[in-house]
């Protein structure tokens, strides 16, 4: 095969224009930013308490597309890591409708407090309406996460979604989580 100056020129373009265009897309609210899933579809958020609200496609099989909510109340507001963890534990049942096993894990991350559950089962959520219950969804997957010691206050994740998308994601998502990092206000501005 003849090589030609478009041809060099066409393949070095796609080995550097591509890799740019999958990369992560930064999110940034109260001075912390994470980096977002390249796969992952931004939407817009559904309610006021939403700060950032992206789709994670299904799989083939799935019926279900996944969720991703990044939640901010203002500082000193949302409550502590550990009310929420425990709130977020009675959120995925067994079988029996006894809360489902989780694990939960606590690190540091640029000077971050992290907390994170993970837990897979029957998911009911919140309501979002006052007085109606919420639709249990059995067979899903859910990580919550509380980042404290952000300047503006705490950020709140959730992934929510089939359990064998959230499986399948769970290495992006981890990377997401420690990809977290305090922004200060210089920064912001640039």
């Amino acid at each position: 095969m003849k090589q030609t100056p478009q041809l060099l020129f066409a393949l070095l373009a796609s080995i550097f224009l591509i890799p740019s265009s999958l990369s992560a897309a930064p999110f940034t609210k109260a001075a912390i930013q994470i980096q977002i899933p390249p796969s992952w579809i931004s939407s817009t958020p559904s309610s006021s308490m939403r700060a950032g609200e992206w789709k994670i496609p299904k799989q083939k099989k799935e019926t279900d597309e996944g969720e991703f909510v990044v939640f901010y109340f203002g500082i000193d507001q949302g409550g502590d890591a550990q009310s929420n963890l425990n709130r977020w534990k009675n959120q995925i049942t067994n079988s029996q409708g006894a809360p489902a096993p989780s694990e939960i894990s606590v690190k540091n991350i640029d000077g971050l407090h992290v907390s994170q559950i993970q837990s897979f089962g029957t998911y009911s959520g919140m309501s979002s309406q006052p007085g109606v219950p919420p639709s249990a969804k059995p067979n899903f997957g859910f990580i919550g996460v509380v980042v404290e010691g952000g300047a503006e206050g705490s950020l709140f994740f959730r992934v929510t979604g089939p359990e064998s998308l959230i499986k399948s994601q769970l290495p992006q998502i981890q990377k997401m989580i420690d990809s977290l990092k305090k922004i200060d206000s210089s920064e912001k501005k640039k």
